[in-house]
């Protein structure tokens, strides 16, 4: 990954919680009044209804007790905004690929809070900190600094206004492991495009369930009606 000292504190915000806040910042409450208020803020501008967000990554699936490539990995995820009410968006999620060698197919309902998405920048600049690194946000130019050691890497996030966009933007290769399978992917395309309605909210909830993410610690999920 080129971004070496991002990279280094993304591998630890991957396996983290969440955090307790960074200094002057709470959810994206008042966000001209600070800057990680604002960087919030302008994170997720990009929301709109029927934006639609689609990320392709390819990779090796290796086996973990023999270290043998087993396949190469695909995976397809199609983000929806269905619905937006009040300070929650609701995406309908469909991932297709084969992440245990076998095609597969999942759909979903997920709901998303705002102070969600604030919650998760808290932990990024919080473990920023934590590595004894420093951040600068620029509202004005949207360019996101951090610095570390006399080594500084910056990000023109001028064009980054939604979460999808941020993680295609920042991290882009990574691994997962499952019980017997390694995965080790790289973003290899980000599309975007908005779809015209009406989206059939109540109908999908009730057939699919959901989930609804207040916070890193606040998660309640729905099963189907039907």
């Amino acid at each position: 990954m080129k971004n070496t000292l991002l990279a280094s504190i993304l591998l630890i915000l991957a396996s983290c919680g969440s955090s307790d806040g960074t200094p002057g910042s709470s959810g994206i409450a008042n966000p001209a009044l600070t800057k990680e208020g604002n960087l919030k803020s302008h994170l997720i501008s990009g929301y709109k209804l029927g934006l639609e967000q689609t990320t392709f990554e390819t990779g090796i699936i290796t086996n973990r007790n023999t270290n043998q490539q087993v396949c190469d990995y695909q995976m397809k995820t199609t983000s929806t905004l269905i619905a937006i009410s009040g300070d929650r968006y609701s995406f309908h999620v469909l991932e297709e690929g084969n992440p245990n060698c076998t095609a597969s197919l999942t759909e979903s309902i997920e709901i998303y809070a705002k102070d969600f998405y604030g919650s998760i920048i808290d932990t990024l600049l919080k473990n920023i900190l934590d590595q004894g690194a420093t951040y600068d946000w620029n509202p004005s130019s949207k360019e996101f600094s951090m610095s570390k050691d006399g080594l500084r890497e910056a990000f023109n996030l001028q064009t980054v206004t939604t979460h999808e966009m941020l993680y295609n933007t920042l991290s882009e290769e990574g691994s997962y492991e499952t019980d017997e399978y390694e995965v080790s992917y790289t973003v290899s395309d980000f599309q975007t495009r908005v779809i015209a309605g009406p989206f059939d909210v109540e109908g999908l909830k009730d057939s699919l369930g959901y989930c609804l993410f207040k916070s890193q610690e606040d998660l309640e999920c729905f099963s189907p009606k039907n």
